[in-house]
């Protein structure tokens, strides 16, 4: 084995982009499964196929030891542990520009083999965890795949996964999942809602549903085969906002949908983009929540698709971006939100960046330098388009210079300055050097005299 490593320099690429690359001698394009073809690569065999149930258990295991190797401290680190490959979907193809029906049937892990791996990593010192990579999670452990699209979900499998993983690993500090299949939701609400109320239960605060929407166009849906109609898309929304706006001790929600728009589709025109943004418009009226919207041009390795409305795309985008995104925010992170065990990662200028970990943590900025690679509760200020301004939780005033002080909200450039010159000692204090008692109200929620 040692010998065909050193006398070979093949560049093996998988995914399904690789796809779309030209084999040669030097590059070996993956269709199939990375892990099985380097594999029987290492024996001098290698072979392009899906692995057998259970077959790759043991090196999901033996891989969590890799965790040390890696730059960053295992407590900065997220892993993402898939359940199951491919689509329930698979027997119609699934939508137009999607991989994952090319896995065939879906072959569910079993729920203890799940378990195994994020123990395996837990050991190894991870303390964060993503159930991702699979095309939906109500739909794990579906017993009748191939004679429904919307096949029955499994309550009690769910239930077997989640208790099996706290079971081994008390101390998980997130645990998330990714994709969830709105149709199957709305076609069987009431073991649905069984599963959401799960998901609440066993995943930690700040959890995502991400919808797969694509385009509320009907057009669109039909033309590419869709995953749901935006009918169906809009009881998941009205479901999972029932059950997860509840918020838990990290200062989120614990458990709201997202949505995904993806622009250039077939049979896609101008008038597309009118009705996204009026479904969304319909979501926004109605109370409901999104934690995140993405808005993509599309990508496949399935077939060609073309972008033809590009002023119309960006146009939407925008208007997602001030009218939806922004006061979506403003509502769901009310000033003076303690955000918990925000890890701070990037510093531009004298401006800190940071976020939670977790599936789709939201960018959080501090309008001053903080210590990088480490971990801080955040009080939010102001708001951007898809992100925060926030400055640190329970500020005492007798530590804070003027570029701290202007970065709380009712204070200023100016009005820094003269509390920084006359170190008021109290709160009474400090509203009369405010001189303006909704100013110096709005800001005594940020500093603490005590």
């Amino acid at each position: 084995m040692e010998q065909i490593i050193k006398n070979r320099k093949d560049v093996i690429v998988g995914g399904p982009l690789a796809r779309q690359l030209p084999g040669s001698s030097a590059l070996q394009r993956v269709e199939k499964d990375l892990a099985v073809y380097f594999n029987s690569y290492l024996d001098g065999q290698p072979v392009d196929r899906y692995p057998e149930p259970g077959e790759t258990e043991a090196w999901l295991q033996a891989g969590a030891s890799l965790v040390s190797a890696h730059p960053l401290p295992a407590g900065h680190l997220m892993a993402e542990v898939s359940c199951y490959h491919g689509c329930v979907r698979y027997f119609t193809g699934g939508c137009s520009f999607c991989s994952e029906p090319l896995y065939g049937k879906p072959q569910f892990r079993r729920p203890t083999a799940v378990a195994e791996e994020v123990k395996a990593l837990y050991q190894a010192g991870l303390r964060h965890f993503r159930l991702g990579g699979q095309s939906c999670i109500i739909s794990y452990g579906s017993q009748n795949l191939g004679e429904s699209e919307t096949p029955l979900p499994n309550p009690d499998a769910l239930r077997q996964l989640f208790s099996s993983i706290w079971e081994n690993c008390p101390q998980i500090k997130v645990l998330h999942v990714d994709n969830a299949n709105p149709a199957v939701i709305a076609a069987h609400p009431r073991p649905a809602r069984k599963i959401v109320k799960l998901l609440k239960k066993y995943t930690t605060a700040g959890n995502t549903l991400a919808f797969g929407l694509e385009s509320a166009d009907p057009r669109v849906v039909e033309a590419n085969n869709l995953n749901a109609a935006p009918d169906q898309v809009f009881k998941a929304v009205a479901l999972v906002n029932e059950i997860g706006r509840e918020r838990g001790k990290n200062g989120l929600p614990a458990l709201l949908p997202g949505l995904n728009f993806l622009a250039g589709l077939h049979a896609e025109n101008a008038d597309t983009y009118r009705l996204n943004f009026e479904f969304l418009e319909k979501i926004i009226n109605a109370g409901y929540w999104l934690r995140r919207i993405n808005i993509r041009q599309v990508l496949s390795g399935r077939t060609k698709f073309k972008m033809r409305h590009g002023k119309a795309f960006k146009k939407f985008k925008r208007r997602v971006r001030e009218q939806i995104d922004k006061p979506l925010l403003k509502e769901m992170f009310p000033r003076s939100l303690v955000l918990k065990d925000v890890l701070m990662e990037k510093r531009e200028g004298n401006t800190t960046f940071g976020r939670q970990l977790g599936t789709y943590p939201i960018l959080v900025g501090v309008r001053y330098p903080l210590e990088l690679d480490r971990f801080y509760d955040l009080r939010v200020t102001e708001y951007g388009y898809r992100s925060l301004t926030a400055v640190e939780a329970d500020l005492k005033f007798e530590e804070l210079g003027t570029r701290e002080l202007q970065a709380i909200p009712g204070i200023g450039k100016r009005r820094a300055s003269k509390l920084f010159v006359n170190q008021p000692a109290s709160s009474a204090a400090f509203r009369k050097l405010i001189n303006d008692p909704e100013a110096a109200e709005l800001a005594l929620r940020y500093i603490n005299f005590d």
